[in-house]
């Protein structure tokens, strides 16, 4: 038996935010996830791997937080997300991601044929859809005649790591497998992902990048929490709520989040 149960705490997975950009902006594993991934591609190199590229198009848009975002020598961009918490709404979030994709690649005075090929892969330790496969891939196509297809260079992939038919590559299996907590040591590929995290949780930059996530997902929340503030204040204002109750209504809403002080700065640039 090649493979052996992974035990050690949850911090270690692989499936963890800060585990996983840690190993990924490794430009040789990041590199290599994706071969294993899209070996049509026949991808020789990357450059420019960011682990939580945060995509801003100003204060009054939403930002996005890409797990680990890459371009390779070509100009193809690849953005790889670890999508642990099962989306309610995965179709119209994926068509966020893919948005923001488009404006980050596609440079001021560029014509639309130069815009790059963007491939989104959610990778997740449940399935997504339902239907026990390992593997699910998305492109727009006629809904009538499906050997007809846009060639729009956009390319969904949804991975399954709990998927029944493990009807993927040999490589990538073994990769979905370590997201379950399985360890297949006939793999350098694994082996390494394996020892860098064994270096990394535990080790001061672990705790710093930890804390760094944390603060930015608090950030992240708290920007989220003042952006529905001020559409609720309006909302009840049309609904011909007065101040005083829209302040006592907020309040209740956003205790714990947001001061008194705040609540009405909030309310009052909604005027």
């Amino acid at each position: 038996m090649n493979k052996i149960v992974k035990v050690g705490p949850s911090d270690r997975s692989i499936t963890k935010d800060i585990v996983f950009g840690h190993v990924m902006k490794n430009k040789e594993n990041c590199l290599e996830l994706l071969q294993s991934i899209l070996p049509q591609l026949n991808l020789t190199s990357v450059e420019d791997v960011t682990a939580q590229q945060v995509i801003d198009e100003g204060l009054k848009e939403k930002s996005v937080r890409l797990d680990i975002m890459a371009k390779d020598n070509e100009g193809r961009l690849f953005d790889i997300e670890m999508q642990v918490a099962r989306q309610e709404y995965i179709g119209k979030r994926l068509r966020y991601y893919q948005a923001e994709m488009d404006k980050f690649s596609l440079d001021r005075g560029l014509n639309y044929d130069q815009i790059a090929d963007t491939y989104i892969i959610f990778l997740c330790p449940y399935d997504p859809f339902y239907r026990t496969r390992t593997r699910y891939e998305f492109s727009a196509r006629e809904d009538h005649d499906p050997s007809i297809k846009l060639e729009s260079g956009a390319h969904w992939i949804f991975l399954n790591s709990k998927g029944k038919d493990k009807d993927v590559n040999k490589g990538l299996q073994q990769f979905l497998d370590f997201m379950n907590g399985e360890i297949d040591i006939s793999s350098t590929f694994i082996a390494r992902l394996n020892k860098e995290i064994d270096r990394y949780v535990g080790s001061s930059e672990w705790r710093d990048d930890k804390m760094k996530l944390q603060t930015m997902l608090r950030d992240t929340e708290r920007e989220r929490a003042i952006e529905d503030l001020k559409k609720s204040a309006n909302r009840m204002r049309q609904l011909g709520a007065n101040e005083a109750n829209i302040f006592k209504m907020l309040k209740e809403d956003y205790h714990g989040q947001l001061s008194d002080e705040e609540i009405r700065k909030y309310m009052n640039e909604t005027k």
